[in-house]
């Protein structure tokens, strides 16, 4: 017994239903559409691996808030402590010239502002290190504007997750009945 055809269908010469009308893309043409839409988007968040995770729907927006708000921590970090900065990318803060004298008014506004970043950098860290090694290196990555790798994303997650529960950027809870 034979089955019966659908009666109106295009089909092919083979006999086969066919696949004109069906608009299907290549795995391989979504990406590049996606990465030609972050590459001419013009918000330089998108440029940032930050954004790009989060144009891809691997991170939510809080997210994005507390790794930026750490990446430019991060890159304050260093500049007060006189280290090198390690590729903030996007978020740099720019290089200062010679510290002024510590005497000084300047110095001394100076180096308590200093002081203050690096005790918020160090209670950022400590988050950071309560959450785990991976999810501390994750969130470095990114916020080097490193990517973290696709077995990385919980961890990374996870570390965002702290900081902005530190940084007091989690979502406000809906209202459930």
């Amino acid at each position: 017994m034979s089955r019966k055809r659908k009666v109106g269908a295009k089909r092919e010469p083979n006999g086969r239903l066919s696949r004109a009308d069906r608009r299907e893309f290549a795995p391989t043409r979504i990406r590049r559409v996606i990465d030609d839409a972050i590459d001419r988007c013009g918000d330089p968040l998108f440029g940032s691996m930050l954004g790009q995770l989060a144009l891809r729907n691997h991170i939510e927006a809080y997210h994005v808030a507390a790794g930026q708000r750490y990446a430019g921590l991060r890159s304050k970090y260093h500049s007060a402590v006189g280290g090198p900065r390690i590729g903030a990318g996007i978020f740099s803060f720019g290089l200062r010239a010679n510290a002024p004298d510590p005497d000084t008014a300047v110095g001394q506004e100076l180096s308590q502002t200093e002081r203050d970043v690096i005790a918020r950098m160090a209670k950022a860290e400590e988050v950071l290190s309560t959450l785990g090694r991976q999810a501390s290196a994750a969130v470095a990555d990114v916020c080097e504007d490193r990517h973290p790798g696709a077995w990385n994303y919980s961890a990374l997650r996870a570390g965002l997750d702290g900081l902005a529960r530190h940084f007091h950027l989690t979502p406000a809870p809906a209202n459930v009945r």
